[in-house]
């Protein structure tokens, strides 16, 4: 993947783990200090080509899809993707990874047109419909 979006990044872990083998890496989460640190561990590291926004990913929507992820990446929280399930659909990354620790929130979650898809509880992967995890 060229341009990774993570959703619900947090301190930005994922993006950092992929930053070595993309050309550039977009973190969004809403909790700020998360961000900060994730924008002082990039500079730290002097990886200029990410970037972490605190907001709401639904209100970045244009800029998201301005972006042009070919990958995203998401690791909601227990309540799951919710409005942002919108927003992956619109976008229609080349792959998507979904990470969850609640069973749950892997349930219902959407179709994406020609992507590769992997369950972040069993790592199964599939082509253009949701894995069913028996994690």
């Amino acid at each position: 993947a060229r341009r990774l979006l993570e959703l619900y990044c947090g301190q930005g872990t994922f993006t950092f783990f992929a930053a070595p083998v993309i050309e550039c890496g977009l973190g969004i989460e809403i909790n700020a200090q998360a961000i900060a640190t994730a924008q002082a561990t990039a500079q730290d590291l002097g990886f200029a080509h990410l970037s972490f926004k605190a907001t709401d990913a639904t209100a970045l929507k244009q800029d998201v899809l301005n972006f042009e992820p070919d990958l995203i990446l998401v690791n909601p929280p227990r309540r799951g993707l919710q409005k942002t399930v919108e927003l992956i659909r619109d976008i229609q990354p080349k792959h998507f990874i979904y990470s969850s620790c609640s069973a749950e929130t892997t349930t219902s979650r959407p179709s994406a047109r020609s992507s590769s898809i992997v369950c972040g509880t069993c790592a199964s992967t599939s082509r253009a419909t949701w894995p069913r995890c028996s994690a």
